[in-house]
């Protein structure tokens, strides 16, 4: 089934788009353009907006990362895994293992993984991405 753009626009239109979560005139918790998420999401949407900020954050590293053609898909998928995690700018704050990664270091990346408060906040999800990172 296909929706209208027209339909799209006028609900855009109507509900006007906010970034961060408010309250709607009901008090019902509300985002983007409308969506009550008192109710909760479907996996299959929860699944595609996963897909879709992957995609969004892969094209910011890809831009953002020079090094980031050299790196294995699967390296590239441990950095995209953390930017996911953490957000692209406090992802970026790891300048002393993306300095790593730039210059091949491997070692030192995995270093620089577990030496930081992430590493003690994510435990086994960061092991998992260190050992991923290690054997590209």
């Amino acid at each position: 089934m296909v929706i209208s753009k027209e339909l799209v626009d006028q609900i855009k239109r109507q509900e006007g788009y906010r970034s961060h979560a408010y309250r709607d005139t009901e008090g019902v918790q509300t985002i983007g353009y409308g969506l009550n998420i008192d109710d909760g999401i479907s996996e299959p949407l929860a699944a595609r907006i996963l897909e879709w900020i992957l995609i969004e954050r892969r094209t910011a590293l890809a831009s953002l990362l020079p090094f980031w053609p050299e790196l294995s898909a699967s390296r590239q998928d441990v950095l995209l895994n953390m930017a996911y995690n953490l957000g692209i700018p406090r992802f970026l704050q790891f300048r002393k293992m993306l300095a790593a990664a730039e210059r091949g270091n491997i070692e030192s990346v995995c270093r620089e993984m577990q030496d930081s408060k992430w590493y003690r906040q994510v435990k086994g999800r960061a092991d998992e991405l260190i050992d991923q990172y290690r054997t590209g």
